[in-house]
């Protein structure tokens, strides 16, 4: 069956079209475009929230979650994704943690050592019944969801490629 020349025209017409702007769709999944539409956190909470982030997954020979945006993407899945219960945890946890770091060394988290954090968050993590586990919980859990979905990770340690190279098909019969 032979195509119509309008036919080949208007399908060669669509395919340039969805070339040209492709790179415009590609580009809105960086976490820059996170920031209009995230939670509305106070400068503090975004500050601890940050840190948080950064003694999870911390910058070492590669990028941390911090660096890679992972604070406002877990501010735009905890507004757009969770439900109230949850939201309330996520809004809760930064006065709890707060509370609990000043009980426990006298000063903030955003204040405290590297070290003293990571041994905070370790503890909290072994204790269950402490009621700022579900927060803990709730930010590690989308820490390593945003941090292992992010364009660093997928493109330089998992090979992702957006447009992927030529297919080769197996040219033999039996496989």
């Amino acid at each position: 069956m032979m195509m119509k020349r309008r036919e080949t025209l208007k399908y060669l017409g669509l395919s340039i079209g969805s070339v040209i702007t492709l790179p415009a769709w590609a580009d809105s999944w960086r976490s820059t475009d996170l920031s209009n539409h995230t939670l509305q956190l106070s400068l503090e909470n975004e500050n601890l929230l940050a840190e948080m982030v950064e003694t999870i997954i911390p910058t070492t020979d590669t990028a941390g979650a911090k660096t890679l945006g992972v604070p406002q993407f877990i501010q735009k899945i905890v507004k757009d994704c969770l439900d109230k219960p949850s939201q309330e945890i996520f809004q809760q946890g930064f006065g709890m943690l707060d509370e609990q770091m000043k009980k426990v060394y006298g000063k903030s988290f955003v204040d405290c050592s590297s070290q003293q954090r990571t041994e905070a968050l370790q503890q909290i993590d072994k204790d269950k019944t402490n009621p700022i586990n579900k927060f803990y919980g709730l930010v590690k859990g989308l820490t390593i969801q945003g941090y292992l979905s992010s364009e660093y990770v997928m493109v330089n340690h998992y090979g992702y490629k957006m447009i992927p190279d030529k297919f080769e098909a197996c040219a033999s019969a039996n496989g």
